[in-house]
């Protein structure tokens, strides 16, 4: 998880401040995101059904 950390905080840092299209800004969070809360919901579910 810290490992995890290390990396996204800088490259949601560096695409926030260093992008200037706004949509393509955007589509990189939203990829981001998508791909951390797939992970979680994925734990969530198996917890759910054990």
């Amino acid at each position: 998880l810290p490992l995890k950390l290390i990396v996204v905080i800088p490259a949601i840092y560096v695409i926030s401040t260093e992008l200037k299209d706004k949509q393509l800004r955007n589509f990189l969070l939203i990829a981001i995101a998508v791909l951390g809360l797939g992970e979680g919901i994925r734990n969530l579910i198996s917890l759910i059904l054990i």
